[in-house]
Order: C-alpha cells, then structure tokens, then sequence
C-alpha cells in the first residue's frame, strides 16, 4: 500500500443566520449533554469547580449545569476560602521554619 497523500486544499462553507443560530443551539446542547454525563452522580460543587478551572466564566458554568450564575459564584467562593486558608498556612509554616535557622 501506497502512503496517503494529504490533502491541503479548504473548502468554504457559507450559512446563513438562521443555520448559524440553529449549529450554536445544537453545539450548546452537546455541551450540556457531556457535562451532564462528566458529573453524573457527582455534587454540582464538584462540576463547577471543574469547568470554572477549565476557563469558563459563571454565567457559562451556570447555563451547562442548569443553575444560577449567583449561585455558581457562591459556590466558587467557598471552594477558594479553603484553599486561600491552606495557602497562608504554608507560607507561615515556611516563615517559621526559615526564622528557626540560626546565622
């Protein structure tokens, strides 16, 4: 068998408003459907923390998951008081071991 040649020519596709409206609508769907599985059985915290780190903004985490965007907010503010907490811990820590160290 011969290797394929590979083909770089494009082709241009031209649609109109409605169809455009109608592939962003089917896309949206598509979207909310993989999250819902990805999170199936999961707590919805679990699903925001992970779209929010994936770049989405709330209102867009809140639209997949079918909440509200505030609420999507509350829950990313909760998740970061902990993990804020546990940073300042480290660095105490880290101050506290470097002021033990005698010159």
């Amino acid at each position: 068998m011969s290797p394929r040649k590979k083909n770089n020519s494009r082709t241009s596709v031209t649609i109109d408003h409605d169809q455009y409206d109608e592939l962003m609508r089917k896309l949206d769907t598509l979207i909310k459907v993989t999250a819902a599985g990805a999170f199936h059985g999961e707590k919805i915290t679990k699903g925001i923390v992970s779209l929010s780190s994936s770049g989405l903004t709330s209102k867009e985490v809140a639209e997949i998951l079918g909440t509200t965007d505030g609420y999507v907010r509350n829950i990313k503010s909760q998740t970061k008081k902990p993990r804020e907490k546990e940073e300042i811990e480290e660095v105490k820590g880290a101050d506290e071991e470097g002021s033990n160290v005698k010159n």
